[in-house]
């Protein structure tokens, strides 16, 4: 991997969180975020990131490392180091990284819930990676219409998130799917 390259720190919608963009992939495949430094010792960039103070969850999404923050740190402290640790982990990083055993998505989605996950896909999935962020589909029950999902990278923490967002999410899928869906944030 080339280890010249250059480090594009932005904002996102939540003030807590930046994306790190880079030239090059650091994720292949789905995203993928650590909580915990000890977790994600198979990835040594992750848990690098994990061990800085004031880092709460890094995500890993194609060419883009999205950092959150721990509440009341300071991101002029955070940026630099951040972008020291990427620098130097990256000559050895594997962007096609295996996941640990606690960062593992369910299997596949089948039936309602590859459905489910396609039309998010044409729809708001896209803006929602854009903002270094992704959603986890857990579960539907169809009895009930209940989703069950999850929050990962920067809209796992963001306010707009369990509100706005979430609304959009749930009048979509009830237009396009079950007008009785009810979608619900498990962490």
């Amino acid at each position: 991997m080339n280890t010249t390259q250059d480090i594009v720190v932005e904002p996102t919608a939540h003030p807590r969180a930046r994306k790190f963009i880079l030239e090059s992939d650091v994720r292949k495949g789905e995203g993928v975020a650590f909580r915990e430094a000890e977790a994600c010792e198979h990835v040594p960039m992750a848990s690098g990131l994990l061990k800085i103070e004031g880092v709460g969850e890094v995500y890993f999404s194609r060419n883009v490392i999205t950092v959150t923050s721990a509440r009341g740190s300071e991101w002029d402290a955070l940026e630099s180091r951040i972008s020291e640790v990427i620098e130097r982990e990256l000559p050895g990083h594997d962007p096609a990284m295996p996941k640990s055993e606690s960062t593992l998505r369910q299997a596949p989605a089948i039936g309602d819930l590859a459905v489910l996950d396609g039309i998010l896909e044409q729809t708001i999935l896209p803006y929602i990676r854009s903002h270094g962020g992704e959603l986890e589909l857990l579960n539907y029950d169809p009895e009930t219409a209940r989703l069950s999902v999850n929050y990962l990278g920067t809209c796992g923490h963001c306010p707009s998130s369990s509100t706005g967002t979430l609304e959009v999410i749930q009048n979509i899928l009830r237009e396009e799917f079950e007008p009785r869906l009810v979608v619900e944030i498990v962490e």
